[in-house]
C-alpha cells in the first residue's frame, strides 16, 4: 500500500499544489480555502497521480536502461496494479469535480486527455519536443489556475484578464525545458526526442530564459509583483547556468522556480508549509527504508 502511495510521486505534485494556491491567493481577496476549493485541489492531484502511474508503465524500458528508481523494475508493483490505480484515480478525480460543477468536470477531462496524449505509445507527446513542451505548459501551467474559478459567471472574465494562466504557461514551459536539460544524457542514450536533445544544452537554457523573461513582463504588466520576483530571481540563476553549465547549477536552476513558488504558496497558506515539511520527512523515511537512498535532495 505504501509503495502505491509513493509511486504516485507526491513530491511531483508540489508544482500543481503551489500553482493552484498561488493563483487562488493572488486572485481572491479572501484567502481562506473552503472545503469545496480543497476538494478541487484534491481532484487535480488525483488526476496527476493517475498520470504518473501511467507514465511509469510507458517509460518502463527507458527507466530500466537509465537505471532510474522504479517500482516496476524492482518488482514492487505490477503494471496491472498501476493500470488499476490510474483508473481509480481518474474516475475519483472526475467524480469529485462533477459534484462541484460542470466547469471543473470538463477542466479535469482536459487534464486527463493531455496526460494520455503525453504518455500513451500511440501519441507519445513526451517524445515530441514541441508537443511535449505544449502539453506540460498547457496542462500544468495554463489550465491549473482555472481550477480556482468557482463562480464562473462573475469570476471567469476577470480571471482571464489577470493573465495568471499565461504567466504560469510560460513559467511551467521554462521549467519543462530545463528538466529536459537535466535528463539529456539518459535521453540521448535511449534516442528520446526532447527539447534539449534537439537544441542542445546552451540553446535550451536560452529558450527557457526567454520564456521566464516573458513571464516577468506578464507579471509586471499585471502588477503581480510577488510572481515578478519569482521569475526575476529564477532568470538570474538561469543566466548563471548558461555561463557555467555544470550539472549542479543546471539542476538548481531547474528546481528554483518550483521552490520559490512553493515558498510563496506557503507564505499565503502557512499550513501548506507544515504539510510539505511532513511530506518531505515521510519521503525521506520511506525511500531510506525501502531503497536505501536519500530522497528528495536539492542538488
Amino acid at each position: 500500500f505504501l509503495d502505491l502511495i509513493f509511486a504516485s510521486r507526491p513530491l511531483l505534485h508540489l508544482p500543481i499544489w503551489s500553482i493552484y494556491l498561488v493563483s487562488f491567493s493572488t486572485f481572491k481577496e479572501d484567502r481562506d480555502l473552503s472545503v469545496e476549493e480543497v476538494l478541487i485541489m484534491l481532484s487535480i492531484s488525483l488526476i496527476a497521480a493517475g498520470a504518473y502511474y501511467l507514465n511509469q508503465i510507458y517509460d518502463y524500458e527507458t527507466d530500466l536502461i537509465n537505471n532510474k528508481l522504479g517500482f516496476l523494475q524492482k518488482e514492487l508493483l505490477t503494471k496491472k496494479v498501476l493500470y488499476f490505480a490510474a483508473a481509480i484515480c481518474f474516475h475519483s478525480g472526475i467524480f469529485v469535480a462533477y459534484n462541484i460543477s460542470a466547469f471543473h468536470f470538463f477542466l479535469l477531462i482536459y487534464l486527463i486527455t493531455f496526460s494520455l496524449l503525453y504518455s500513451m505509445p500511440v501519441f507519445k507527446f513526451k517524445d515530441r519536443p514541441v508537443l511535449g513542451l505544449l502539453s506540460n505548459g498547457i496542462a500544468f501551467g495554463y489550465l491549473i489556475p482555472y481550477a480556482i474559478v468557482i463562480d464562473v459567471k462573475t469570476e471567469l472574465l476577470p480571471f482571464i484578464k489577470s493573465n495568471l494562466p499565461l504567466y504560469f504557461f510560460l513559467t511551467v514551459s521554462a521549467i519543462h525545458i530545463m528538466t529536459t536539460v537535466c535528463d539529456i544524457d539518459g535521453d540521448k542514450k535511449t534516442n528520446k526526442k526532447t527539447v534539449a536533445t534537439k537544441l542542445g544544452i546552451k540553446n535550451s537554457i536560452l529558450s527557457a530564459l526567454v520564456l521566464l523573461i516573458a513571464s516577468c513582463l506578464i507579471a509586471y504588466s499585471s502588477e503581480t509583483y510577488s510572481l515578478l520576483i519569482v521569475s526575476a530571481v529564477s532568470s538570474l540563476v538561469l543566466i548563471v547556468s548558461f555561463i557555467i553549465s555544470t550539472p549542479a547549477i543546471i539542476n538548481f536552476a531547474t528546481k528554483l522556480p518550483i521552490l520559490l513558488l512553493t515558498l510563496l504558496a506557503g507564505y499565503y497558506q502557512p499550513i501548506y508549509l507544515i504539510f510539505i515539511v511532513v511530506l518531505i520527512i515521510a519521503n525521506r523515511i520511506y525511500f531510506k527504508k525501502r531503497f536505501k537512498i536519500v530522497y528528495p535532495k536539492l542538488n
